[in-house]
């Protein structure tokens, strides 16, 4: 396993509208490969609750997720070709990204949502997250679909932090 680079805004990969994944692709050792290195690198960087395939320069609509930012690693969730079906009460959250990592920034997110996807082993799933994993589940969905957090930023005066003005004071 392999630990990959983040790419940085303003890369264009991180603009791009990622593509599904086929089965055949989803069996293929590479794709199994990248799977279990997206894993690692997430778990690599401390905090770290969420990770997107763009984000590591790899237009496909895979995201690994875990709320428990490796503690106890019983969160994991390998989303694969994620499809939401249904959100639900709306709150504000402050979130951060490996994209981004200067930053915070405050954004509009469902309380709860469920989606479909595959799993790793090719398995449907059908997948209902509330609180903190929906909001990670919507921001790495974003990532999938060319969204970035900054698009989602309703007054820049006010819901943007810079992480490094927060530590000096």
């Amino acid at each position: 396993m392999a630990i990959l680079k983040i790419l940085l805004y303003p890369n264009p990969v991180l603009r791009q509208q990622c593509q599904p994944v086929s089965q055949e692709e989803l069996a293929s050792e590479t794709t199994q490969t990248l799977i279990k290195d997206m894993i690692e690198t997430m778990y690599n960087y401390e905090g770290t609750v969420g990770l997107a395939a763009p984000q590591v320069g790899v237009p496909l609509q895979i995201m690994v997720m875990d709320a428990t930012a490796k503690t106890t690693r019983d969160r994991l969730f390998v989303v694969i070709n994620p499809v939401i079906i249904q959100q639900s009460q709306w709150k504000y959250s402050r979130e951060g990204c490996l994209s981004f990592p200067d930053y915070l920034v405050t954004v509009k997110r469902a309380r709860k949502l469920t989606a479909s996807c595959l799993n790793q082993y090719q398995d449907e799933e059908t997948l209902v997250f509330k609180d903190f994993e929906a909001i990670i589940f919507q921001h790495e969905w974003d990532h999938l679909q060319g969204i970035l957090f900054i698009d989602r930023v309703k007054n820049i005066q006010t819901d943007i932090l810079d992480r490094n003005a927060l530590s000096a004071s």
